[in-house]
């Protein structure tokens, strides 16, 4: 989603008539007011995908 806000405000300051390094500023200025975040009910899957050590999934207990 984090990307779909950036796109949307350069399609709306292209629809607007903006130039190319216009809108190209849009959106590199739209990267640093986005921000995503996530909650897992477990670390199982970040652990079984390689995403994280098999040691963090399991400290994930410990806390």
């Amino acid at each position: 989603m984090a990307q779909g806000f950036i796109a949307i405000a350069a399609a709306r300051a292209a629809q607007s008539g903006a130039s190319l390094d216009e809108v190209l500023d849009v959106a590199r200025h739209t990267i640093y007011r986005v921000d995503m975040r996530a909650a897992f009910d477990t670390l199982e899957y970040l652990e079984r995908g390689g995403r994280i050590g098999k040691g963090t999934s399991l400290s994930w207990f410990i806390t």
